[in-house]
């Protein structure tokens, strides 16, 4: 079950990624892989618009996270990047600042940085009055990044240059 939710996120088809995570957490409360599965099921509310219970479903995670639950794992810094998008798209640009910062904080060469300095670009952007200076360089740093390279990330911030 928790490929097949893997799967349905990569072909962004974000309902029945939800349900089938929803079945994943219902059926396997314990399991080692729940956390993941959380993070899936919130990157799928926020793909359809749920900014807030996003956020919210990730707080949990978060403060496992930074309490020394699940170190090593190599998912757990997307949790900052969910977190800044949801920010993002409830305009708390002052929280996607946030959580950049905390992320640099506690891994400074993470493979997801690329991420976020996508969803940084997009921030500067959008912010009242937009700083279009700041925004080029976050989504040039993101290009920029060898992780990123060839992703779909890199060519949407390609674009936004």
């Amino acid at each position: 079950m928790f490929h097949v939710v893997e799967v349905l996120a990569v072909l962004k088809q974000w309902p029945a990624m939800a349900g089938a995570a929803d079945k994943f957490v219902k059926k396997w409360p314990e399991s080692r892989l729940l956390p993941q599965e959380r993070l899936y099921l919130t990157d799928s509310q926020l793909q359809q618009g749920q900014s807030t219970e996003a956020a919210e479903s990730l707080r949990q995670t978060r403060e496992e996270i930074l309490g020394g639950k699940y170190a090593g794992e190599d998912w757990v810094d997307r949790v900052w990047i969910v977190l800044a998008e949801a920010a993002l798209e409830a305009g708390n640009f002052e929280e996607v600042d946030a959580r950049e910062k905390e992320l640099l904080e506690r891994s400074p060469k993470s493979r997801f940085l690329f991420q976020m300095y996508d969803v940084q670009g997009r921030r500067w952007k959008l912010q009242p009055p937009p700083d279009f200076t700041k925004s080029r360089d976050y989504f040039s740093q993101a290009i920029a990044a060898p992780v990123g390279q060839g992703t779909e990330t890199a060519a949407r911030c390609q674009l936004q240059l």
